[in-house]
């Protein structure tokens, strides 16, 4: 028998004048609120083997390493008995753009807002702690349907933002700039829940759009398209019901309009107004989640045990196996690098540096390419070694920022950059940051990862630090499905933006295009394919007994000093 329990918790974490996350942006702060936003936890508990299982869904732009850890303590130290541990609980964003920054340890991500800060680290590790623990202590017996089903090609809710990029993979049909609505997987995953005399008692849908109907001129926290599909669902159900609505491939999927004729000023949708186009996705999501979860009832009933596994891996150092690798024998991940497309941004949810500000930077970074190689004829071992591996690796990206040593175009010598801080606010506080000495241990973001897998049943949700696009995702899952079939799965969900964040995954063929998703897949042409070298290790592995498994835990997350922490924190 499977319980379950709910809570919902709303996330203070608005302080005016501090920036937010996704956009990247430093005028993109706070000066308002138009939705509060929340922490939803749902608690599952086997009572067959005594397993445990903590979901979580938050109205945050994603998830970090820093935050987990920190709510496993919390929670421990309010009930060391409650069963929480890192293997059992997957903490998910919905990855709103309009929600609070600061709370990443790691400093890449924190430079516009600027800086960490430790008040809205606090509210969110005590939003989603408090959920976890409110939701473990309402379990009671319940039944779990699960079901999916499609969005007509007609339905407006989600587009491909890189079609160019889509259009190189290997077996897909060719789209053309009016198709980008099918150039998406339109499937949304629903798993129903019921107490034991049919009441309803909450939902979880997995469906890929990105959470950016709200431009990044609004500057107010709200929940977005996903936020208000909760509310609406929650809302008509009544009765304490609990609608999330998590997220699943949507590294190239937009909200917003473009394509099949769209004029540009209904890029966002059918009305001028984003809080408004914002609810009509977001009604779009709802409309077809509650009709797949009407339709579950007519399903058998999920039946089985849970089970959990879950293991931390360098992406950074991955030997890829050629079957993920197009059969390159050699092909593997290296430190971490930024590339010009995504400094770039994307012009249909959020452009970043003006198309002739694009070209100069490409300039710069194909000339310090030229002279960095061309000093390995003159340095020996073991800069020679490290500078072609690196520009192997990263394969047709221009590089301009590479956090895993701490280097912007080709420079350690960060505070003394050409490029002026007035012009970019988070230009200047990485300068400000490296002249306090506040930049000195690496890296600037996660290489240390963990990968996780949770069954239910038949059902097998995999956790993904990340944004993967939609072939790539897709490419994953089905590995996953058929390494998973001796357990007895016959669903596997790719629940994304979970237990912590290391920006892109695209296929190898989508990287050779240098969009945007391409330019932040930051260990290289083949990225994915480490991915798929790595989880399918993990998934072999949950396919032995708990008692035969064998896994790495000498492989864990960096963690900052305090010294350094403070030196880049703001009250």
């Amino acid at each position: 028998m499977i319980q379950t329990g709910q809570s919902k918790i709303e996330i203070k974490a608005y302080h005016q004048g501090v920036g937010m996350l996704g956009y990247g942006r430093d005028f993109n702060k706070m000066y308002g609120q138009i939705t509060p936003i929340y922490s939803r936890a749902v608690s599952f508990y086997d009572t067959d083997t005594q397993r445990y299982f903590f979901f979580v869904n938050c109205e945050l732009c994603f998830i970090t390493q820093g935050v987990k850890r920190e709510v496993i303590r919390r929670l421990l130290e309010r009930n060391p008995d409650g069963g929480y541990c890192e293997e059992n609980i997957m903490i998910t964003a919905q990855h709103t753009h309009s929600s609070p920054g600061g709370y990443a340890h790691h400093p890449f991500y924190n430079f516009p807002v600027p800086g960490f800060r430790p008040k809205i680290f606090d509210a969110v590790c005590n939003a989603i702690q408090e959920a976890i623990y409110q939701s473990s202590k309402q379990l009671s017996d319940s039944k779990l349907y699960f079901h999916s089903g499609e969005f007509e090609p007609d339905i407006d809710v989600a587009f491909n933002r890189s079609i160019r990029a889509y259009n190189c993979n290997e077996g897909v049909t060719k789209r053309t700039k009016e198709e980008t609505h099918l150039a998406v997987e339109r499937k949304m995953d629903l798993l129903r829940i019921d107490d034991i005399h049919d009441t309803p008692k909450m939902q979880i849908n997995w469906f890929g759009v990105h959470t950016t109907s709200l431009g990044n001129r609004i500057n107010k926290i709200c929940g977005d398209n996903k936020g208000f599909a909760s509310e609406f669902f929650e809302n008509e159900a009544g009765q304490g019901f609990q609608a999330i609505f998590a997220q699943q491939l949507a590294g190239d999927i937009s909200p917003n309009f473009h394509g099949r004729g769209k004029k540009d000023w209904y890029r966002k949708g059918p009305h001028k107004d984003d809080i408004e186009n914002a609810k009509f996705n977001g009604r779009l999501q709802y409309y077809k989640a509650r009709e797949i979860w009407e339709q579950a009832l007519s399903t058998t009933a999920l039946q089985g045990n849970i089970d959990h596994i879950l293991a931390f891996y360098d992406l950074s150092k991955v030997k890829v196996s050629p079957e993920f690798a197009q059969g390159c024998e050699d092909a593997e991940t290296d430190d971490a690098c930024h590339g010009t497309a995504f400094f770039h941004g994307t012009p249909v949810d959020g452009p970043g540096m003006p198309q002739g500000v694009k070209q100069f930077a490409e300039f710069l970074s194909i000339s310090i390419k030229h002279i960095e190689l061309l000093l390995t004829h003159f340095k020996g071992e073991p800069y020679k070694s490290m500078i072609r591996k690196k520009y192997k690796v990263q394969g047709k990206k221009n590089i301009i920022f590479e956090p895993g040593k701490g280097i912007i175009y080709g420079t350690r010598n960060i505070k003394n950059f050409f490029i002026p801080g007035f012009l970019d606010g988070g230009i200047a506080e990485m300068k400000k940051q490296h002249r306090n000495g506040a930049l000195r241990e690496l890296p600037w973001t996660p290489h240390i990862v963990p990968l996780q897998i949770v069954s239910i049943g038949r059902l097998a949700i995999a956790s993904f630090p990340g944004e993967i696009t939609t072939i790539a995702g897709q490419r994953l899952r089905h590995m996953l499905l058929n390494e998973l079939q001796p357990k007895g799965i016959k669903h596997v969900i790719i629940s994304t933006y979970a237990n912590n964040y290391n920006g892109y995954c695209v296929t190898t063929e989508e990287y050779q295009a240098q969009c945007y998703e391409g330019g932040h897949t930051v260990y290289g042409q083949w990225t994915h394919g480490a991915y798929m070298t790595r989880y399918r290790e993990l998934a072999r592995e949950f396919c032995k007994e708990p008692s035969q498994r064998q896994i790495d835990r000498s492989i864990q997350p960096h963690t900052f000093s305090e010294k350094e922490m403070a030196l880049r924190s703001y009250d």
